[in-house]
């Protein structure tokens, strides 16, 4: 929630969306349009996205890679009560939809750092914390286009005769059980 509240006209050099509809249409956009025609459920996620874009025209500052291993955590003023983190690994950033940050941290998993229900807790506890007004659903958003990506990737992968990593079929499983959250 700090992160999104710092003024973006500090940073003019940012990549930036004009609104938070057009960050989901401009991810949406770089996927390869095959992609839906090989994955029917792909299909019907992009369908899905389409009818809950997110609303508002403010954007904000995103860090674009908050994973545990980019947040730095006194814990000794963490103890006291005096929770004092810092963020580090800056290259991802720019200037787009608040939401897009929590899909990062949440990933479309089940337990969002071990918590039930973690991304309903997450935007919760930033909503409690200042940050900008997003739904559950706007995060969802986010997170089904994470899981589009690397299906495509995963798919453009597999095409290759030496490919490593998990298989489309994994992605296409994950991306089928987020969708089912989701909707």
């Amino acid at each position: 929630a700090n992160v999104h509240r710092v003024a973006v006209d500090q940073f003019p050099h940012l990549p930036r969306i004009a609104d938070r509809t057009q960050h989901v249409k401009a991810r949406m956009d770089k996927l390869d349009p095959a992609l839906f025609a090989e994955f029917p459920l792909a299909n019907e996620v992009r369908e899905w996205i389409d009818t809950h874009l997110p609303s508002g025209d403010y954007v904000c500052l995103l860090h674009s890679d908050l994973l545990p291993q980019n947040l730095l955590c006194d814990w000794q003023a963490f103890v006291r009560g005096d929770a004092l983190v810092g963020i580090v690994d800056w290259e991802m950033a720019r200037v787009g939809d608040p939401a897009y940050d929590l899909a990062i941290v949440s990933r479309g998993n089940r337990k969002v750092l071990g918590v039930v229900e973690g991304v309903e807790v997450l935007v919760e506890e930033y909503l409690n914390f200042g940050g900008k007004p997003i739904s559950v659903t706007d995060v969802r958003v986010h997170e089904l286009l994470l899981v589009l990506h690397w299906l495509e990737e995963a798919w453009r992968e597999h095409q290759q005769p030496k490919a490593g990593g998990h298989g489309p079929g994994f992605y296409e499983n994950q991306l089928r059980s987020l969708f089912g959250r989701a909707s």
